[in-house]
């Protein structure tokens, strides 16, 4: 038995050489250049606006049980607290923004919750085109027909966003205070 032990107890201090839960958080080269494939990509989805900006209740979407109560309008199954169109000036600082923090995500950090808060919708000839977007998560995605694309987002463009849907009259309530009650509590959802 001790010949086992002393054989055996080496190959047990063999791996502890470096940290195997240690993940490599820089992107790589491939993952910048996809990133900013991505970035561009979305940019020049939304050149033709104008586009139609929603603030999304981040909640709604996995309260399926409770669906039939909310009646509020839909994208892509997530409630809508707030829209308007967008255009001009304001489309511009949401597209350079959104393409700032696409061009910085870090596919290798992101969250694994999905609590989108923005919407874009761009209506062209051949269907819409929407864009969601999560900030607290770091990520989102574009759809365009059945083709989804992910991607991570990077830097901290939301008070850009934020600023436009005050701007647009849409943002009533502190983004830190958006899907709750006024008292801070979560909905309460029968």
């Amino acid at each position: 038995m001790k010949t086992i032990v002393c054989i055996l107890a080496p190959l047990l201090f063999i791996g502890c050489a470096s940290n195997p839960t240690e993940i490599e958080t820089t992107p790589t080269t491939e993952q910048r250049t996809e990133q900013a494939a991505k970035a561009k990509e979305v940019a020049s989805l939304l050149d033709d606006g104008p586009a139609d900006y929603f603030l999304l209740d981040p909640l709604s979407r996995w309260h399926s049980a409770n669906a039939p109560l909310d009646l509020r309008p839909k994208i892509l199954n997530w409630s809508i607290e707030g829209s308007a169109q967008v255009s001009g000036g304001a489309l511009r600082d949401l597209r350079s923004a959104l393409s700032r923090a696409i061009s910085r995500g870090n596919p290798n950090i992101s969250a694994t919750c999905f609590s989108p808060r923005h919407a874009l919708r761009v209506t062209k000839a051949d269907g819409d085109i929407v864009i969601v977007i999560c900030f607290e998560c770091s990520k989102g995605f574009f759809k365009v027909g059945d083709k989804r694309i992910s991607f991570e987002l990077g830097g901290d463009e939301q008070p850009i966003f934020d600023e436009v849907a005050k701007t647009l009259g849409i943002l009533t309530k502190q983004p830190n205070q958006r899907a709750t009650d006024n008292d801070g509590a979560a909905p309460h959802r029968v």
